[in-house]
């Protein structure tokens, strides 16, 4: 009687233990292959982003009105540095005197000097 209990106990938590294995095993393949899939999407996307970006451009440029694509030609152009450029440089730099993009934009709306807050005096 006594050693069939501690059978059955030593049974159950056995099977208990192999359960939460498997499930922990179950658990980390499936958020492995989710990033996998989600990386995937991103870097298609951001491909897709970076070599198509002059039929993009045309379909920004088309949306707008015939008597204001001038502008949001100027507006593009003001906004966005070519998109290879964004690969060499320093993402808390700001490159352009004038114009605040990116994080600086919200020190600047504070009245927060950007190059001061990084320890730089002059310009960039």
């Amino acid at each position: 009687m006594v050693i069939d209990n501690i059978r059955q106990n030593i049974f159950d938590r056995s099977q208990s233990l192999a359960q939460a294995a498997l499930t922990g095993l179950l658990t980390t393949v499936s958020s492995t292959f989710t990033f996998t899939i989600q990386l995937f999407g991103m870097l298609f996307v951001a491909v897709y982003l970076l070599i198509d970006i002059r039929r993009i451009k045309a379909a920004y440029l088309r949306l707008a009105p015939q008597r204001y694509r001038h502008d949001a030609r100027d507006l593009w152009d003001a906004g966005s540095p070519p998109p290879l450029s964004l690969l060499d440089r320093d993402p808390g730099i700001d490159h352009h005197p004038g114009r605040h993009c990116g994080r600086s934009d919200a020190l600047w709306l504070l009245g927060v000097p950007y190059a001061a807050l990084r320890g730089r005096h002059g310009s960039p």
